[in-house]
């Protein structure tokens, strides 16, 4: 066939995407790496902010949210649909019907339901496929050929089992059947068992912690199917099973096909690659499977895609099934979702909870914190109409500070109301009203709590939606929507700043519900959590929700309780109340091991304040130079933070008639003030070391065979040249066992940083210990530092900070340091110089 500039673009396929989120990256990504056959033309998505992190790895690409449009401009042989399954395509579809589009290839599932399907892509002239990538890789192949040497494919047992919903990720596995039995479909399954809650489901086994919820795809969140072979059919037996409880442990994120039977008694799983067992299989057969075969798998999508537009492969010998067995398996799976279906066991806790229908909720106030709002908080809860004096009751808790609210309060309260007295002298800000909650909890024996502040106003429906919500979730607690009260500047922002995290905070599946403005817990499942630790201060709040969570006790929003949440009145105010949660939150990480809290709370990464593309150059270029000479005047990294807060106040009052430029200060002094707290009360301390194991002459560390050190901020295990590393966070530190005299403490980085040394800062944890001299070789990219003077053997948190390092090549990440060893060596002599860094070229 001759190539002529119409139909290709400098002797290449011209592709074209549709949907550029995480799925349609990775389609970039392979057929970048066909750079001589595939050419990339345009990227198309409805969202700016995904087209852009899109455009960074197809540098020159055409972006744009008009298909028609981008069509146009940049003719493509092959479009790719990598489009979540609710997205509507008819406009879309409309578009490349009346281009000169050779053919389409779609992501699964392709709609919502086959019908959707058929409707979207039926009354296209060119070919579509869908992207099955996983009948390309090798071992499936071998199995294929397996397959249909067996005599009889009845007597075969398959067991498949997928992570995702059914309609998502098993769609895969339910493809490679079809696929293994020549494009035929079975009867309906006997067994059906169909489950949403989350509670339910941990009755099972306590669900992954990375575990969400997926909304965008129909069907339950977990099922079990069950299909008894048919012999008359030929067709084998099988069972599917698809959800987050599919697979335990660390490699719950998975798929996996396991066939039992067949001649030579052969056993095949495949799960990241194919393991085949049986004299047959030891002597044919060896598959061993990794991710790069998946990308090679996709890879060879588009190799088969390319060789059709030109002409070298006719449409049926691509080795990709057509729209029509995808509407085929779909259908299928509708027939299963229609079948009555059973649910698991309700939990234990709702049992109990039946027996107790008639207790009150009890409503716990702490005075702590009111903001003058006291009185008017307590009046809102007694004046609820719809529902009897007996259907809840207020618990309120005062102390030495708020003596005179509570005489205020005392004459509003009825009968089977409580106040209770903190007699503690002194009630720090924060802290002293989780005291008052367990005090509240304590006081009361209904088996329903709800929590919330003195500044929240309850709605004359609050108690009644309350006790609905209470006798029909299955959740072992709640939280709830909240209608702003907002008289300020700084209450504004602040309200803006906790909407971006309940967005996310919300969403079903989502473990961080613990939110004190309106909280709902039973108590069974409070109680068997241990409740709140009040040694960890308000953190205490957000470590019971992951305690809850790791249990197997989930949380849920419910919308239909509101409370009013009054903001504070000035952001100087939050200044104390982050300090106090960071100080608890220092103190659990360093009592703590990384193994028991990394899915909860990892080391936390001190991030830089974001910036404002509106600002431009001019305002990079200030905040640059009051950062320099911020650290010029002030350089520790606790000074840093705090004149970074400061700085960014002032810019939220003088910005404030700019909303969306003051909110970007707001984050960026929130942000701040918690890496300010953190180096206070965490780095400099080295107060990390009791949950460490300390680098020691003896020991130190290769990230090719160790896993980095449990705590010191190591996150992410990566490839680099055939090596591997471990991102060590921008301000991270090492604990070290330091003998008598003086060390050298060497770190050998992957070369993918541009060093700047002068931007580099070390500190040690102990008097008496200095790092005299910082050696940066560039060619060989290790860092030496000459710790000097240690009198005696000791262990000291070697502390390192450098913001400024910059990547070689284009990169999306807030970056580290990436470290792939660390040695600890004694020295001979001691170096007598001034603290330096300098740089050598050897």
């Amino acid at each position: 066939m001759a190539r002529n500039g119409s139909d290709y673009y400098e002797g290449k396929v011209r592709l074209g995407l549709v949907g550029c989120g995480a799925r349609g990256q990775e389609h970039l990504l392979a057929a970048r790496e066909l750079s001589g056959r595939c050419q990339w033309r345009f990227l198309c998505d409805s969202q700016p902010e995904v087209l852009r992190e899109a455009a960074r790895l197809v540098p020159g690409c055409r972006t744009g949210t008009d298909l028609r449009e981008l069509l146009h401009e940049a003719p493509c042989d092959l479009v790719v649909m990598a489009l979540p399954p609710d997205v509507d395509r008819s406009g879309l579809v409309k578009a490349l019907a009346e281009s000169s589009v050779k053919a389409v290839l779609v992501e699964k599932p392709a709609g919502l339901s086959a019908d959707s399907v058929v409707q979207a892509y039926g009354g296209l002239t060119q070919p579509v496929w869908v992207c099955h990538q996983m009948r390309l890789l090798p071992w499936m192949q071998a199995l294929k050929e397996w397959w249909g040497r067996q005599p009889d494919c009845a007597n075969l047992r398959v067991e498949l089992r997928s992570y995702g919903k059914l309609y998502d990720q098993g769609v895969h596995l339910l493809d490679l059947l079809y696929w293994l039995q020549g494009g035929r479909i079975t009867q309906q399954p006997s067994h059906v068992l169909l489950e949403d809650e989350p509670a339910r489901l941990a009755q099972c086994h306590p669900l992954h912690p990375g575990w969400r919820y997926d909304s965008k795809h129909p069907g339950a969140q977990w099922s079990e199917l069950e299909l008894q072979a048919d012999r008359s059919s030929g067709l084998p037996g099988f069972s599917l099973k698809a959800g987050p409880l599919a697979f335990e442990g660390p490699d719950w994120l998975g798929k996996e096909i396991r066939i039992t039977g067949g001649r030579g008694g052969l056993t095949a799983s495949a799960a990241g690659g194919l393991r085949f067992e049986g004299e047959w299989a030891k002597q044919n057969l060896d598959y061993p499977g990794d991710a790069s075969r998946y990308q090679e798998a996709t890879r060879a999508v588009y190799r088969s895609l390319s060789d059709y537009v030109q002409r070298r492969l006719a449409v049926d010998e691509v080795a990709l099934p057509r729209i029509n067995a995808h509407v085929s398996v779909l259908r299928w799976l509708e027939g299963v979702l229609s079948v009555p279906a059973r649910r698991l066991p309700e939990p234990a806790y709702l049992a109990r909870t039946r027996e107790r229908a008639e207790d009150p909720v009890s409503v716990i106030v702490p005075l702590s914190d009111h903001r003058g709002l006291g009185v008017e908080c307590i009046r809102s809860w007694l004046t609820q109409s719809q529902v009897a004096d007996e259907a809840y009751e207020l618990i309120v808790i005062s102390n030495p500070q708020t003596m005179g609210v509570a005489e205020q309060i005392r004459p509003l309260l009825r009968e089977r109301d409580q106040l209770i007295h903190n007699s503690a002298e002194e009630v720090p800000l924060g802290q002293g009203d989780m005291i008052e909650y367990v005090m509240g909890v304590e006081a009361s024996d209904s088996e329903f709590i709800f929590m919330s502040e003195p500044h929240c106003i309850a709605l004359p429906d609050t108690v009644q939606q309350l006790r609905r919500a209470f006798l029909t979730t299955e959740a072992a607690g709640f939280c709830t929507d909240t209608i702003e009260r907002v008289d300020t500047l700084g209450g504004k922002m602040e309200s803006l700043y906790y909407e971006e995290g309940f967005e996310s905070w919300k969403q079903p599946g989502a473990w961080e519900k613990m939110i004190m403005r309106g909280f709902g817990v039973r108590r069974s499942a409070y109680r068997a959590v241990g409740g709140l630790n009040l040694r960890y201060g308000r953190f205490c709040e957000w470590l019971l929700a992951a305690d809850l969570h790791r249990r197997g006790y989930y949380l849920t929003y419910v919308p239909e309780v509101a409370i009013v949440h009054c903001y504070t009145q000035d952001i100087r105010y939050l200044n104390d109340a982050i300090e106090e949660f960071v100080m608890g939150q220092s103190l659990y990480l360093e009592e703590t091991p990384l193994p028991e809290r990394a899915d909860y709370f990892p080391e936390p990464t001190m991030v830089q304040s974001p910036s404002d593309p509106e600002w431009g150059r001019v305002r990079r270029q200030l905040m640059g130079k009051l950062s320099v000479l911020a650290e010029a005047l002030r350089p520790s990294g606790m000074a840093m933070a705090r004149c970074k807060r400061d700085v960014h106040a002032l810019l939220v009052h003088l910005l404030r008639w700019k909303r969306r430029w003051s909110f970007s200060h707001f984050k960026g002094f929130y942000e701040s003030q918690v890496a300010y707290a953190f180096h206070k009360h965490r780095y400099p301390a080295g107060t990390s070391l009791g949950a460490s194991t300390a680098i020691s002459l003896a020991q130190g560390w290769d990230a090719s065979t160790l896993q980095p050190p449990v705590g010191q901020g190591f996150y992410t295990v990566e490839p680099y040249d055939a090596q591997r590393f471990c991102w060590m966070a921008p301000i991270g530190g090492l604990p070290l066992e330091l003998p008598a005299g003086s060390s050298v403490l060497e770190l050998r980085l992957v070369p993918i940083l541009k060093l700047k040394p002068e931007c580099l800062m070390a500190r040690v944890s102990r008097s008496g210990v200095r790092v005299t001299r910082i050696e940066c070789l560039r060619k060989e990219a290790r860092l030496r530092f000459h710790l000097e003077n240690v009198g005696a053997a000791c262990r000291i948190w070697f502390g390192l900070k450098s913001p400024r390092f910059s990547a070689m090549a284009p990169e999306t990440r807030s970056l580290g340091i990436p470290v792939a060893t660390i040695r600890l060596t004694t020295t001979s002599h001691t170096t007598q110089c001034d603290p330096c860094c300098h740089i050598s070229d050897t």
